[in-house]
């Protein structure tokens, strides 16, 4: 009877508080070119990353259809949540960023260390989610608004990567490959198809046990 009761506790315990934390879930990094991951060497934390003035992007590809929902610069600077910046995504132009497709307006929402290594900060923003086909080449980058300098890290020796960024000087149009700054350290993510945090998947699983304890208990 005892036994009975502590898994029918487990059960309740587990599947309760699996569902009051249901919702609780990690963004999928679909690309990563983060300091911390990457190895790369840092040429710098501090690259001018302003909408106005001088701002980067990359390349990016994939081979299935993607859905990008949020993007992290990293930098030296710590910025401030709330900060205004500027995601844009262009089409490819033999090797360099061709049309605008798409220019999103939003803010900051996470400023943390993750993927970072010492001295540095990754700058999160949400962004209408975009759709890139399946391989195509877009490039994508994302800038402070107004008066805000995210700053940008550059890396040198990452994997698939050229040691350059593509340089915008004050507004959409490319300007020029800046081949003194590495390549830009950067994330994408799909917010669309998050992974279940995992307290949330330990929690269930207990719920699961205890279910299992109790369906044996009836059947004896």
């Amino acid at each position: 009877m005892k036994k009975m009761k502590m898994r029918t506790l487990i059960l309740a315990i587990g599947l309760i508080t699996a569902f009051l934390w249901g919702g609780t879930s990690y963004a999928s990094i679909i690309w990563d070119y983060s300091p911390g991951t990457t190895g790369g060497t840092v040429t710098s934390d501090y690259w001018s990353n302003n909408y106005n003035s001088q701002s980067f992007a990359e390349a990016v590809s994939f081979t299935s259809n993607t859905t990008v929902g949020g993007i992290d610069i990293y930098s030296g600077r710590f910025n401030n949540l709330g900060d205004s910046v500027t995601v844009r995504l262009w089409s490819d132009n033999a090797g360099h960023p061709g049309i605008l497709l798409d220019k999103i307006i939003t803010t900051l929402s996470i400023i943390d260390t993750d993927g970072a290594v010492v001295g540095e900060y990754r700058n999160h923003a949400d962004i209408t989610p975009l759709t890139l086909t399946a391989g195509t080449t877009y490039w994508i980058g994302m800038t402070g608004s107004g008066d805000t300098d995210i700053n940008q890290t550059g890396l040198y020796g990452v994997s698939g990567g050229d040691g350059q960024m593509a340089q915008f000087n004050g507004g959409d149009t490319f300007s020029y490959f800046a081949t003194v700054t590495g390549d830009m350290a950067f994330r994408l993510e799909d917010t669309t198809n998050p992974v279940p945090e995992p307290t949330t998947m330990l929690l269930l699983g207990l719920g699961l046990i205890g279910l299992a304890g109790v369906r044996r208990k009836f059947q004896k």
